[in-house]
């Protein structure tokens, strides 16, 4: 499944992101997922300052990978967060889930997507 949000300007920098993000990552956590994903805008501080304050780490960058909406190419860069350090536990069966998050200054995609637990 797939979940979108857009936060309008007269909302933006007002911490709407912070919770919508913060409630997320609980319901994941919630859900046993095992790893957050984002995918945003590389120049997009504002997305970046959210995956930075989440503790999410950027695991690869790249070059000229997407336009917005108004044809502008960007660069792309890639964020992920451990949800659940203790799953290589043996005692802790593995989460079911991996989340996937795509934003950019006015969009933000989650979807959902099983994996293999093999």
């Amino acid at each position: 499944s797939d979940l979108a949000y857009y936060i309008d300007p007269a909302w933006q920098g007002q911490g709407v992101g912070t919770r919508l993000l913060g409630r997320l990552l609980d319901e994941c956590r919630k859900r046993r997922m095992r790893k957050a994903c984002g995918i945003i805008f590389a120049d997009n501080a504002g997305s970046i300052a959210l995956m930075r304050k989440f503790g999410f780490t950027r695991f690869g960058y790249m070059p000229a990978a997407a336009t917005d909406s108004t044809g502008t190419m960007h660069d792309m860069s890639y964020w992920y967060l451990d949800l659940c350090r203790t799953c290589s536990d043996s005692a802790v069966p593995a989460p079911p889930s991996c989340l996937v998050i795509e934003g950019s200054a006015r969009y933000l995609r989650i979807a959902n997507m099983s994996v293999s637990h093999r």
